[in-house]
């Protein structure tokens, strides 16, 4: 995985983008597979244990999906306890081109929460409530493959993977937002 390590501050506006392609012999397993996640700093100085990503890109069985997770306690000492949602799940996620995303969030554990996703010009989710946890900043940004064990090769490839403040600082080479 590569991390950003750039955390927003929470309840601001975040823009991102990257595009995918996962080749055509790509396994498809039972397996857990994110691959892209925004994840919030464990407070382990706290005695809080590692947590699900606030958002994540995952890949599973064929199925391409979107979920978030929320907490408004300070503490979250069992992960599970967190709300898990999936905002968006297809079976249709085409194999070997490339899959372009633009992703705008509002991180806020309360109800000014949001998260807009669009995939190939096409908005696929459009939510409003809480995404994250109650952490002193916002989640980072971070890609590539983390998956369970398997006995299979996963290779994906990414591009194109902006982070800003406003959707121009995420346009596309050609000048397309794609949104």
């Amino acid at each position: 995985e590569v991390n950003t390590r750039d955390f927003a501050p929470l309840g601001d506006v975040r823009w991102y983008s990257l595009s995918i392609l996962l080749p055509a012999n790509f396994p498809i397993e039972n397996n857990r597979l994110v691959l892209a996640q925004w994840h919030g700093a464990d407070k382990k100085y706290l005695g809080e244990p590692s947590r699900s990503p606030v958002l994540a890109f995952r890949f599973s069985r064929g199925h391409f999906f979107v979920t978030i997770r929320h907490s408004s306690d300070r503490i979250v000492c069992d992960p599970s306890s967190a709300t898990s949602v999936t905002l968006f799940d297809t079976d249709r996620f085409p194999l070997a081109v490339w899959n372009d995303f633009v992703v705008q969030a509002r991180w806020s554990y309360g109800n000014d929460g949001q998260v807009n996703v669009w995939w190939n010009s096409r908005q696929v989710v459009q939510y409003s409530g809480p995404v994250g946890y109650n952490d002193d900043l916002g989640p980072y940004f971070k890609f590539g493959l983390y998956r369970d064990n398997s006995e299979q090769t996963y290779v994906a490839y990414f591009n194109h993977v902006k982070s800003g403040i406003c959707r121009k600082d995420v346009e596309f080479a050609d000048g397309i937002s794609r949104t």
